[in-house]
């Protein structure tokens, strides 16, 4: 069990351009908001049968994530990597968690997603290729939290009776202080750092074992010195709300 995350700066699909070249995505959608840092924002393909392609500036990928999909169906990945991401489990609001896959550290210059035979439309919001990291612990974890967040009408704001639909949307909080090297603290303060005003996300694979990546806010950070070369280092991350797709 590692806990695996990718910094927004190394995240390479967020410069990459996108092509359908397989199926066709609806004249209502546009290829390159499957990389757009936005995964509220999808791709839709017209049929159960789709391969977007990515072509992005060399960089090493370690890590391949499916985010805020609604496909019941593994994706295949090609281009420089070849892996399979399992489709995410379907929690119980309808919304599925997003799948993700290890790949050996590769400077690649493109990616592949391709769907096949899914019952519906494929709908993407984000395909993220990346470097990937993974958090050092330490000698202990001194606390580590997992809070959820609702996002939708509160009962009784305006009406006295039960809502008729719902926003399908939930929000995970994770929060943890960990004992990190000075060079570490500083991946992560660079990381904070460099979200530029919440415009560029990044992603959190809590438990390496579970296939449940979260793409997040990092919302604080704090640490103190205890000792030489080792920092108390507290974090907060927040899901970004993955969505029900129609």
């Amino acid at each position: 069990m590692s806990f695996l995350f990718c910094r927004p700066s190394e995240i390479w699909s967020y410069s990459a351009t996108v092509t359908t070249s397989a199926g066709a995505t609806d004249a209502d959608y546009t290829d390159d908001w499957i990389t757009d840092a936005r995964q509220g924002r999808p791709a839709r393909s017209t049929s159960g049968t789709v391969t977007w392609s990515l072509a992005f500036s060399s960089a090493e990928v370690g890590l391949v994530t499916v985010c805020n999909c609604n496909a019941s169906v593994d994706a295949t990945i090609g281009g420089g990597v070849s892996t399979t991401v399992l489709a995410g489990a379907l929690d119980e609001d309808g919304v599925r968690v997003n799948g993700f896959a290890l790949v050996g550290p590769a400077s690649i210059t493109g990616l592949t997603v391709a769907f096949s035979a899914n019952p519906t439309a494929v709908v993407l919001g984000e395909l993220i290729g990346a470097k990937v990291r993974t958090l050092a612990r330490g000698i202990r974890v001194v606390d580590t939290r997992v809070t959820y967040e609702i996002y939708g009408s509160e009962p009784g704001a305006e009406f006295a009776s039960m809502n008729s639909y719902d926003k399908g949307m939930q929000s995970r909080v994770i929060t943890a202080t960990t004992l990190q090297t000075k060079t570490q603290r500083d991946l992560l303060r660079g990381w904070f750092t460099g979200q530029r005003g919440f415009s560029k996300p990044g992603l959190i694979v809590p438990d390496s074992t579970v296939n449940d990546a979260w793409v997040v806010w990092f919302r604080n950070f704090s640490y103190a010195q205890v000792g030489p070369d080792v920092f108390e280092v507290t974090t907060t991350f927040q899901e970004i709300p993955r969505k029900r797709w129609p």
